[in-house]
């Protein structure tokens, strides 16, 4: 079936496209029910209102039909190569222990992160807020072409590849600030004898013996 993306909420990730059919009524959709781009992106293809796509008929939740299957009415002209591709994302969860994530891209898509992908050094500055670069990959040789059948998170089937950590300048070179030093660990004082040292005091204090 075909239909045109009439509606979207970015907050909630769902909208509703009117149907091309005799009967011209508009039908739920969720933005994990739109077919993944060659990229392994949801996202851009749901906020594209106005744009024309075919997809199936299923029932909802509630009982009442949901659009599933979600894609382009005019796929891409030419494929991807993902051998180069490239992009930025940026770290929004990170499990220390285990060394993997999750990835927000500049998309809005999520995706897998692991230390097995990183290609250089810096994983141990991976926290929440770190920005990474990499490639894309598919879980399980998954084909993102196929057609959906079921409502898909693409964190679980797209990661991030050949991963090039951006540790920020300030972060590598940075030293942790020297403690203060009293006085009386100066050299001046460092080989005083102890008995000395109530009388050395008063000297710091700018006093006279």
């Amino acid at each position: 079936m075909t239909g045109v993306i009439d509606w979207f909420d970015v907050e909630k990730m769902w909208g509703l496209i009117a149907r091309n059919d005799c009967c011209r009524r508009r039908v739920f959709f969720h933005v994990h029910h739109c077919r993944l781009d060659q990229l392994g992106r949801q996202r851009p293809q749901a906020y594209s209102i106005g744009s024309s796509v075919d997809f199936n008929i299923v029932t909802g939740r509630n009982g009442e039909p949901a659009a599933m299957d979600v894609c382009p009415y005019e796929p891409f002209a030419e494929p991807v190569d993902l051998s180069t591709h490239r992009e930025l994302s940026t770290i929004v969860h990170w499990v220390t222990v285990h060394q993997i994530g999750i990835a927000r891209r500049e998309s809005g898509d999520w995706l897998a992160v692991s230390h097995r992908n990183v290609i250089t050094s810096g994983i141990e500055t991976l926290k929440v807020g770190s920005k990474i670069w990499h490639g894309i990959g598919f879980k399980d040789d998954f084909d993102p072409s196929r057609p959906l059948q079921e409502a898909l998170d693409p964190k679980e089937v797209v990661r991030a590849m050949e991963i090039e950590i951006c540790v920020p300048d300030s972060e590598s070179t940075a030293l942790p600030p020297a403690a203060p030093v009293s006085p009386l660990m100066t050299p001046r004082f460092r080989n005083t004898p102890v008995r000395q040292i109530g009388v050395r005091r008063k000297e710091v204090a700018g006093f006279t013996q």
